[in-house]
């Protein structure tokens, strides 16, 4: 059983779900016994997250983006297996930007696509903030918000640029495995 003891987890607002999703094998510490639940979380990090709870397994797409050589080899095989799986696509440069950090609308899409969820590219989605959201986003940003994985941040926000932390990675991946 992983060691549940971080240094700095203790009365975070999403201290159950962290503990809960390291339990379940989607997401670890670090070697200096720290979670780091306010940190920003990357591309790559998040794919390892996605591929982890989703259980994804199989032999994985072959890469073919310009920047592939800057994925980690402990992220590569989730980034296969997510490409196969049509979670992840890249970005129109073809790049894939392992170490930039993920956008809130760009977590939303992920998980949508791992859900396969029904997603309407002319939606609006009930945010404060909906202008905001990039229209490639919004149909996965309200097809999320329906099914309750994720609820914004204050005043309705849904912040759809804003760097996602560690801690709502651990909370909006809890919710998607709770629909699936």
């Amino acid at each position: 059983k992983p060691e549940m003891a971080f240094s700095d987890i203790s009365g975070h607002w999403a201290e159950a779900s962290i503990k809960k999703a390291v339990v379940d094998g989607i997401v670890a510490g670090y070697p200096d016994g720290s979670f780091k639940p306010n940190h920003p979380v990357t591309r790559a990090e998040f794919i390892v997250m996605l591929a982890g709870a989703m259980k994804l397994d199989g032999a994985g797409a072959a890469l073919h983006f310009q920047d592939q050589d800057q994925i980690g080899s402990w992220a590569k095989g989730a980034a296969a297996l997510a490409v196969e799986a049509g979670i992840v696509s890249g970005y129109e440069d073809g790049s894939f930007r392992p170490d930039a950090k993920i956008t809130r609308a760009e977590m939303a899409s992920m998980i949508a696509q791992a859900l396969k969820a029904r997603v309407d590219a002319n939606g609006q989605t009930g945010f404060a903030d909906d202008e905001d959201i990039p229209n490639w986003a919004k149909g996965a940003v309200e097809a999320i918000r329906k099914l309750g994985i994720v609820s914004g941040r204050g005043g309705n926000q849904f912040a759809p640029n804003d760097t996602a932390t560690r801690a709502e990675a651990v909370v909006m991946l809890l919710g998607m495995l709770e629909q699936n």
